[in-house]
């Protein structure tokens, strides 16, 4: 009797676990109701200014999507961030231009060709700043290399976008390593993370500064509050190459935009280009696109950088072949043959 009862009781706790389990089966958070499909929208830093557009825009998408949830997630950057959609480690991402380009064509700093992206929309331009002691008097990058002036210059690690930009910025004047260049000027170069940098800053270890950041960027508006300094023009024939040569677009910092700024700065930037592999659902893309068109003063409010946003550009700049669904809707606004 004591075996029977016995014998009972283990083939309930078996077929208990058994439904359990086939409860869980049914969804990805074992609530048994949640069949929604996952898509990974790739930024940045997480405290940066990526992050919190890719969240922004998720939000909004989603609102508009059915059994399909775009989750908004820290990434590599402008630099990672191709290899990382191509290989499905996530399916839209943000980038620029001329990192999608070389990533195509498998040129450095890749090693493969990525032929599977595919371009979604411009947004709003990540912009070169440069700023130097208050104290120097040189008025520009350019006069900086010309004269060959010899500072301690701040400028984000390898692997970082706004390091690989500053290279290619003093690439085009002929020069090949910022940092051994600078000794032979008889400067220096300081690596660190936006918030490294604003410290040396204020602390006066680095005499310079050079990222791209979107306008305004706040690690600037800490740096110029800190400690005074003058955020510098880029110059004529240098902004001319890397606009003709370099896919970059003229941009103006308008006067009063940071501290201590009395005049409008005439510098360089690359616009914010969200990219997709090319088997991302045409109907999402077009959803997501629709979403960024139709949401100026939503993404003012995510961030700053969107006050001057015009969606009709948006299929502007856009040197990757576009996702057919991104495709369907600029030709239904008329943006696009």
């Amino acid at each position: 009797m004591f075996k029977r009862k016995l014998y009972i009781s283990v083939l309930m706790l078996f077929t208990l676990l058994f439904i359990a389990a086939c409860g869980n089966e049914s969804g990805t958070d074992g609530s048994g109701g949640n069949d929604d499909q996952f898509l990974d929208f790739i930024t940045g830093d997480p405290e940066g200014t990526w992050a919190a557009i890719g969240t922004g825009i998720s939000d909004r998408v989603n609102e508009s999507l059915d059994g399909i949830e775009v989750v908004s997630k820290p990434g590599s950057g402008s630099v990672g961030n191709p290899e990382a959609v191509s290989i499905e480690k996530g399916d839209i991402g943000m980038s620029y231009n001329p990192f999608l380009l070389k990533a195509e064509n498998g040129e450095a700093p890749f090693s493969d060709k990525m032929t599977n992206l595919r371009a979604v929309a411009s947004l709003t331009p990540t912009v070169v700043h440069f700023i130097q002691n208050s104290d120097m008097k040189i008025d520009s990058l350019e006069e900086l290399i010309s004269t060959q002036t010899d500072i301690t210059l701040g400028i984000p690690p390898e692997g970082q976008g706004s390091n690989y930009i500053g290279n290619m910025i003093f690439e085009s004047q002929g020069i090949e390593s910022i940092e051994d260049t600078l000794n032979d000027w008889g400067g220096d170069i300081y690596y660190g993370n936006m918030s490294n940098l604003t410290d040396a800053w204020s602390n006066r270890q680095i005499d310079s500064i050079i990222s791209t950041l979107n306008v305004p960027g706040s690690a600037i508006e800490e740096s110029m509050a800190a400690s005074e300094g003058k955020l510098m023009n880029i110059g004529d024939e240098l902004a001319n190459v890397l606009i003709n040569e370099q896919g970059f677009e003229p941009y103006t910092i308008p006067s009063g935009t940071y501290n201590n700024q009395e005049k409008d700065v005439e510098t360089v930037g690359l616009s914010i280009i969200v990219f997709a592999r090319d088997d991302v659902s045409d109907d999402v893309i077009y959803e997501l696109t629709k979403t960024i068109y139709e949401n100026e003063d939503y993404l003012a409010n995510v961030h700053s950088s969107f006050e001057n946003f015009n969606a009709d550009n948006m299929a502007d700049n856009l040197t990757l072949e576009v996702h057919p669904g991104a495709e369907k809707f600029y030709q239904e606004k008329g943006l696009m043959d």
